[in-house]
């Protein structure tokens, strides 16, 4: 994984602490006369030479790069010191020795007060007696002469001769910085990636003879990490204390979630976590997808824990929450181990992407796959999962969701972590074989989930997904009881949360309640199918009631495969004493105006070259095949009439409404998808002019304008379709 980037970091900053030192050119006094001469009388308070022992690694002058760039960094440094940035039981601190050790003690206790919001700058010095590096010696204590400065290789020697006499070890910073990264994995929320060690070399003054003239180190000697631009004061290595004085609030809500689980069984206390970090937060795509938004907040658990929906995680966020509550956990199996691990993961067969997740070691001595990212909105094949087939160095791969996906570890972890730990145990392609830890031992086999678990998961999923919220114990046993009796079908559970007092008092617009009925339906994020996604929100601006969409996802394929899964009837609902089937039949719906269009006798060929245009013209790129399909489907059934789509699957999109256009590159594009024109300038103004005085908003311009107008409909009628007024 190494780059032009990396090797700037790691290898082209690197100081030699030879290359500096006093060459053979080395002046005396004011008169500067060199060595090979004979010496002048020279004042003891004149400093022969510096060399500057100081050190700095820097990025370019910034510490806001890519998540890719900064997972390179982490990658890089800890395999250049043999240590993991994610294995928070290694200490690796404690290997260090001498002032190495003595540094990063002080760093690191420093690095937990700035996390504290208790420390307000990153700067930690040191003096030289601290350092033990406070004593001068002569050129004849040192065994040398100063004629040796004439070379190179002599003045190493008396490098080398000062060195041992003063007890000196060389103080590595970038091991100092990887140890401190590694030990401190929540606390380094704060740091940025620049570090560096100034304000200290060697010095020498005397008169020029060996009796007479000395060596000594001079200056006190700072150590700093940079402070990332989320957290930075008024300079690089200035700590901006009320944002992390919040962040100490934020972390503390992580002791209401322990208290919570504290009395649960250990199965129940990670499954509680689960719920709970898939509750608090979302997946960032913005983080995932927006190159310039540099590493920061969205990939530590501070976005997690802080009760604020619009602050969300990338997969290291997820995977440092899950393993930050583990570790703040008192199993009463002390064998349950959670570990952090990095790697690559994707559909069998592809390349892959940067990925972090977790693996547990359970009590009964089985290592688990733990991907909270994917869990959340996904389902539980991504928790607690065995794999189908593969092996610790080539990858695993598991069987969810009808997919093959491969988890491969990258150098990183095998740093980190012995083979031993990182390897999973085979499994079954439903992924949910793990145990609870009923008699608190290690002789608990592994066993399939009873029917009271698996309705108990169903109910867990719309805490989760619908309430946002962990699951209360009463309200968990109620909800199951009742499905376990049959005295409710599923679809009747899922009524009782969507249409609850609580939900309702959220206010979620049209497109929220959309999305949260995905997560809780179909097991799957609405962002990912935007085209139907916009056909149930495009339903609910028409005037179609959200019970209406309810019996929608209540009477799909998907929902009944979900209850399926969980061993539940499903049961069906009709809002209002309408159809089980919210689907409109095939016919043709009148618009607003009270014109019809009837697209059963279109030409597929020519439907599908009316759907291209409209991506061409509003959209400005071509179809993708699923989305075109899908809209060219909800014409022909007649749930939409071609203006309909047109109008709201197109111009209201949220692809169009991201482009945010102007009012004339707005008009402009609605007659080139209404009218297969260019605009004419009288009615180019006009609309134009509506829209910036106020007189029309842009669903009116549409309306009024162009959405069923005649142009509009001859237009139409070009394609096959059939218009009545």
């Amino acid at each position: 994984m190494k780059n032009e980037f990396i090797k700037k970091v790691l290898k082209g900053a690197e100081i030699s602490l030879m290359s500096t030192f006093i060459t053979a050119s080395v002046f005396f006094g004011s008169g500067m006369t060199a060595l090979a001469e004979e010496p002048e009388e020279a004042d003891v308070n004149e400093y022969l030479n510096l060399t500057d022992l100081s050190e700095e690694y820097f990025i370019e002058e910034t510490d806001q790069i890519s998540f890719e760039d900064y997972i390179d960094y982490e990658i890089d440094l800890a395999q250049e010191n043999q240590i993991s940035s994610y294995n928070s039981s290694s200490f690796v601190g404690r290997n260090l020795t001498g002032n190495n050790k003595l540094i990063y003690d002080r760093y690191k206790a420093l690095t937990e007060q700035i996390a504290n919001g208790d420390a307000s700058s990153s700067v930690c010095p040191f003096s030289l007696a601290e350092l033990g590096l406070d004593k001068q010696y002569s050129f004849a204590e040192l065994g040398v002469t100063v004629d040796m400065l004439d070379t190179d290789e002599g003045t190493e020697a008396i490098f080398d001769a000062f060195y041992a006499k003063s007890g000196f070890d060389k103080i590595e910073i970038e091991k100092i910085c990887a140890a401190v990264r590694a030990d401190c994995p929540y606390e380094r929320y704060w740091m940025g990636l620049n570090y560096r060690m100034k304000g200290y070399g060697v010095r020498a003054l005397g008169d020029g003879t060996a009796n007479n003239t000395y060596l000594f180190f001079t200056g006190d000697m700072e150590y700093c990490i940079t402070v990332n631009d989320d957290y930075r004061g008024s300079g690089k290595y200035d700590v901006n204390t009320a944002k992390t004085k919040a962040v100490k609030e934020t972390i503390s809500s992580v002791n209401g979630i322990l208290a919570e689980a504290k009395t649960k069984s250990d199965r129940d206390k990670i499954n509680y976590y689960k719920d709970s970090i898939c509750t608090l937060t979302e997946y960032n795509y913005d983080a995932l997808y927006d190159s310039s938004i540099a590493y920061g907040d969205p990939w530590q658990l501070v976005y997690v824990f802080d009760n604020n929906p619009s602050t969300n995680v990338v997969c290291e966020g997820y995977s440092k929450a899950f393993q930050y509550l583990c570790e703040k956990t008192q199993f009463s199996d002390p064998s349950i181990v959670c570990y952090t691990v990095t790697g690559y993961m994707g559909d069998l067969g592809d390349e892959g992407e940067a990925h972090m997740w977790n693996v547990i070691h359970w009590n009964d001595n089985t290592n688990y796959m733990v991907d909270i990212t994917n869990t959340d909105g996904n389902g539980d094949g991504f928790y607690m999962a065995l794999p189908a087939s593969g092996d610790v160095r080539s990858g695993y791969v598991f069987s969810i969701l009808g997919y093959n996906i491969l988890y491969v570890y990258d150098e990183e972890s095998f740093l980190a972590y012995k083979e031993s730990e990182l390897t999973l145990s085979k499994g079954s392609a439903n992924n949910n074989e793990y145990v609870e830890n009923n008699n608190n031992n290690n002789n608990n086999n592994n066993t399939s989930q009873s029917q009271e678990e698996q309705v108990k998961e169903f109910v867990k999923r719309f805490y989760v997904t619908i309430l946002q919220r962990p699951y209360d114990d009463e309200g968990l046993t109620n909800w199951a009881n009742v499905l376990l009796s049959k005295k409710m079908t599923a679809a009747d559970v899922a009524h009782g949360f969507v249409f609850s007092d609580e939900f309702k008092d959220k206010g979620y617009s049209n497109e929220e309640f959309v999305a949260r009925l995905y997560s809780a339906f179909f097991n799957r994020e609405a962002a990912n199918d935007p085209d139907g996604a916009s056909l149930w929100i495009n339903s609910l601006y028409g005037g179609k009631s959200r019970d209406y969409v309810f019996a929608g996802f209540v009477g799909s394929d998907e929902f009944k495969n979900l209850c399926a899964a969980y061993g539940i009837e499903p049961g069906s609902y009709s809002p209002s004493g309408e159809s089980t089937n919210p689907q409109p039949q095939p016919q043709p719906q009148p618009s607003p105006s009270g014109i019809r269009i009837d697209a059963s006798g279109v030409d597929p060929a020519k439907l599908d070259e009316f759907m291209e245009r409209l991506y061409n013209e509003a959209l400005g790129r071509p179809s993708d095949p699923d989305g075109k399909k899908n809209w060219a489907n909800a014409i022909l059934s007649g749930q939409y009439d071609a203006g309909t789509v047109a109008r709201y699957g197109f111009f209201a999109s949220e692809e169009y409404l991201a482009k945010n256009k102007s009012p004339e590159e707005f008009v402009h594009d609605a007659y080139r998808a209404f009218f297969g024109r260019d605009e004419d300038q009288g009615g180019f103004d006009l609309w134009v002019n509506g829209l910036k005085n106020g007189t029309y908003t842009r669903d009116e311009v549409i309306e009024k304008g162009f959405g069923y107008s005649p142009e509009f409909i001859k237009l139409l009628e070009s394609y096959g379709f059939k218009v009545y007024q």
